[in-house]
């Protein structure tokens, strides 16, 4: 060895690298040998020995330094038996990657980037509930508008209600819509009866007056009508009172007078020609007797009419006439109808009145006829 080549140590001058590399092959083998570790172990340790010679630094310098001609480690110059080591100052292949390390603390946040564009609308939501009414006062009412243009007439309503009286003969058609209807009928009144004639002298006895005539009947019905058909109506009519009976002559007896005549019924007819309401008339007064050595018998009053109803109704009987009155020479006055929910225009229904009696005389006089009577009346409503 040549001493200017060997770095100094406390243990002497020390071999070169590469004689450090034999020693140690050696003495792994050696190991291996006498059964002390396996081959991997001796394999490791000869390469950790290499390695941490070639890898050692000296103070204040590198793994190698050749401006200063060896290696150096922690004990001095490398080189002892092997070549000079200042041209092969090179760097070994890169071992495998060691494991990775534990992950570090997260670093602190980023500055937050630039905003993105605006996204798309999305869908709306439900409406809420309609808030509370403002404290606000309620304005004045504007002013009215003008007055817009007049419709076209609407059709014609239904005559639902209404009233159509009958003095004389006719037909009802009921309205479109009406299906029943109320009526009232009246029958006429019967004539009054005719008086008797007076007696000749000698005779002294004067004529009996005649009865007078009964009143119509009354019949208030409810009757079911189809609308538009046609329903005839006949109003009853008066009649004749009864002529007078002559007087006597030559000293006979005066004559009987002569019944009135009866009153006509007034009636309703469906378009079938059944009889739906029917007010029958009153009867005629009776004739006064005439007179003879006595005065004559008076003449009785007509009974008066009465009423029927197809359905259902209610009916009254008119009012007899009264006789003619006894001792005198006046006759009965007719009878009177019965009131209805109506009023009755003038006479309608009444008898006629019974005629007077005729007086005793050298000639007898006539008795006096009876009295026509007045027509029957009709009126419906719905």
């Amino acid at each position: 060895m040549s001493p200017e080549r060997r770095a100094p140590s406390a243990l002497g001058p020390l071999p070169r690298r590469g004689s450090w590399a034999v020693v140690g092959a050696m003495a792994s083998m050696a190991l291996v040998l006498s059964g002390l570790v396996g081959p991997a172990v001796a394999s490791a340790q000869a390469a950790s020995a290499t390695a941490g010679v070639s890898t050692a630094r000296q103070p204040g310098g590198g793994e190698c330094n050749p401006a200063k001609g060896e290696p150096r480690s922690a004990f001095g110059a490398v080189g002892l038996y092997g070549p000079s080591d200042r041209d092969k100052c090179k760097q070994g292949p890169t071992g495998p990657t060691g494991p990775a390390g534990a992950t570090g603390d997260t670093g602190p946040t980023g500055p937050a980037g630039a905003t993105g564009d605006t996204g798309p609308t999305g869908p709306a939501g439900a409406t809420g509930d309609t808030g509370p009414t403002g404290p606000g006062a309620t304005g004045d009412t504007g002013p009215t508008g003008p007055a817009g243009a007049t419709g076209a007439t609407g059709p014609a309503g239904l005559d639902l209600h209404g009233l159509q009286e009958f003095t004389t003969d006719g037909t009802f058609v009921p309205p479109e819509g009406v299906t029943s209807v109320f009526v009232q009928a009246w029958g006429a009144g019967g004539g009054g009866g005719g008086a008797g004639g007076g007696a000749s002298s000698p005779l002294s006895g004067d004529g009996g007056g005649g009865g007078g005539g009964g009143a119509g009947g009354l019949a208030w019905c409810l009757v079911p009508v189809t609308p538009g058909d046609s329903y005839p109506v006949d109003v009853g009519d008066g009649n004749f009172g009864g002529a007078g009976g002559v007087g006597g002559s030559s000293g006979g007896p005066g004559d009987d007078g002569n019944p009135g005549f009866l009153g006509g019924p007034t009636t309703l007819t469906a378009p079938d020609a059944s009889v739906l309401v029917t007010a029958t008339g009153g009867q005629g007064g009776g004739g006064g007797g005439g007179g003879g050595e006595a005065d004559g018998t008076p003449g009785a009053g007509g009974a008066g009419g009465s009423g029927t109803c197809a359905g259902g109704g209610v009916t009254r009987q008119g009012d007899s006439g009264s006789s003619g009155i006894a001792g005198t020479q006046a006759g009965g006055e007719g009878g009177t109808p019965p009131d209805g929910i109506v009023a009755l225009p003038g006479p309608s229904g009444t008898g006629g009145a019974g005629g007077t009696g005729g007086a005793a005389g050298t000639t007898g006089s006539p008795g006096g006829a009876g009295e026509f009577s007045a027509d029957g009346y009709f009126v419906v409503w719905w």
